[in-house]
């Protein structure tokens, strides 16, 4: 295979992988925007039940999420600037 033949042949190469590294950054994008918007409407739902004194429907679904929550407690506090867990009953450290 001649030199330059093979130069092009990198060159294709390499622009396929900046291709699809690019469209690999788009997709996880589009997901964290997701994600994004979806904390909201539940940050929304909540301080606008909280606001016309509704009920807070959140305890029926926030009890699956517990141990994820309990997990993520321990950086939440440090986060905070808190040396242990403001929460009584909760025992992180």
């Amino acid at each position: 295979m001649p030199h330059s033949a093979l130069r092009a042949l990198i060159t294709r190469a390499g622009q396929l992988r900046e291709g699809w590294e690019a469209m690999l950054r788009v997709n996880q994008q589009r997901d964290l925007a997701q994600l994004a918007r979806e904390e909201e409407d539940i940050f929304m739902m909540l301080s606008f039940a909280e606001m016309m004194g509704i009920p807070n429907p959140a305890p029926a679904v926030s009890l699956e999420m517990l141990p994820l929550m309990l997990e993520r407690m321990h950086d939440w506090h440090l986060r905070q600037g808190l040396e242990h867990s403001p929460l009584e009953g909760i025992k992180c450290c």
